[in-house]
């Protein structure tokens, strides 16, 4: 059974997200080979990546994860 492009986008946006929490958790080499496989991803569905080696790339991945806004509820 062959894949569609959207399971491949899907695949490719939660791998570079998953990447940024293991960049969060210091797991770097978890970090690289996660986006090894989003950027296989990103080509299958034919969506382009920056272009950046995996290192470069794991870089920017890793620090502190972004912070979730809060809404407030209006009353």
């Amino acid at each position: 059974m062959r894949a569609c492009s959207r399971d491949h986008a899907g695949a490719a946006q939660a791998g570079f997200r998953l990447a940024r929490l293991y960049g969060a958790a210091g797991r770097h080499q978890a970090v690289l080979h996660t986006l090894q496989q989003s950027r296989t991803h990103h080509n299958a569905a034919g969506i382009p990546v920056p272009d950046l080696a995996d290192s470069e790339l794991s870089r920017t991945h890793t620090g502190p994860a972004p912070r979730t806004r809060r809404f407030r509820r209006r009353q």
